[in-house]
């Protein structure tokens, strides 16, 4: 059966389970440590999905774990947002900030690092893997150890020679959907991923966990359907009645599913500052 591996169900089951704590180790390992077993232990904190707005359908899963020496959040976004960038530093900061309370000192504050796995390409970056710190402009000295966002864009990643990946190329691998035949390749003399593979069996051969699966992909599919729909629509309607108000009303939709200033410019023929002063106006963050 064909599995969409980052769908947040299935994420949450792989990465997200105290019975499968191993697996997410090493992706941590991997990922911030060049597969260096810095990371021994976690704890799991929190791992459910949340709704970030009550017009939305599509939910932001996150994974946080304290590793004894900080906190990791592990994010997938499914879509591109508006002001993405700064939806990262927020929720980075408010994960930074969650256990100072007012009169703490400020020694209560811990590492934290985030983790964004994306299915979509967000950064004018090359790289499919991308690090971000503090650091000074001209020493390029960094400011603080607390800080650390990783962004991982899925559709930037390719390979040639599944025999050839290690570390979090593996990973990366096995979220963009390659094939069963190349995860079994990439489980040999690996026990961690004969273990990732293990749970995928187990995931897609139970009735109840496919079918909430398969419910949820639906849920994924119609929300993007109706973008569409609603995209075409106002532009068609747009096209035929040639009217400014069409133009603003298209945009106001766009604004309210969080699409892209951009985007929202391109099909509405709008200028972004147009858009911007709209989505203030009608008080749309």
């Amino acid at each position: 059966m064909e599995l969409n591996r980052v769908n947040d169900l299935y994420f949450k089951y792989l990465m997200g389970s105290e019975q499968r704590k191993e697996i997410t180790i090493r992706f941590l390992n991997d990922t911030l440590y060049g597969q260096q077993p810095v990371i021994q232990d976690i704890t799991f904190l929190n791992n459910e999905m949340i709704l970030e707005d009550e017009r939305e359908k599509l939910s932001r899963l996150d994974i946080l774990a304290d590793t004894g020496n900080g906190y990791v959040d592990i994010e997938v976004q499914l879509r591109n947002h508006r002001k993405l960038a700064e939806r990262f530093l927020y929720y980075w900061a408010k994960l930074y900030s969650r256990e100072l309370n007012p009169g703490d000192s400020y020694d209560t504050l811990r590492p934290t690092v985030s983790i964004i796995l994306m299915n979509f390409s967000f950064l004018q970056e090359p790289d499919w893997h991308n690090v971000y710190h503090i650091y000074n402009d001209r020493s390029r000295r960094k400011l603080t150890e607390d800080f650390g966002i990783h962004t991982i864009e899925l559709p930037k990643f390719s390979y040639s020679d599944v025999k050839k990946l290690y570390g979090l190329s593996k990973w990366t691998a096995y979220f963009t959907n390659c094939s069963t035949t190349d995860v079994e390749a990439m489980a040999m003399g690996d026990p961690v991923m004969e273990k990732v593979l293990q749970a995928q069996e187990r995931f897609v051969h139970d009735d109840a966990l496919w079918t909430k699966y398969m419910l949820r992909e639906k849920a994924i599919r119609d929300y993007n359907s109706d973008i569409k729909e609603a995209l075409e629509t106002g532009m068609a309607q747009g096209m035929e009645k040639g009217i400014e108000t069409n133009r603003l009303e298209t945009a106001l939709a766009m604004l309210r599913h969080d699409l892209p200033v951009s985007m929202i410019a391109a099909c509405t023929k709008l200028t972004e500052p147009e858009i911007i002063a709209l989505a203030k106006e009608h008080h749309i963050e």
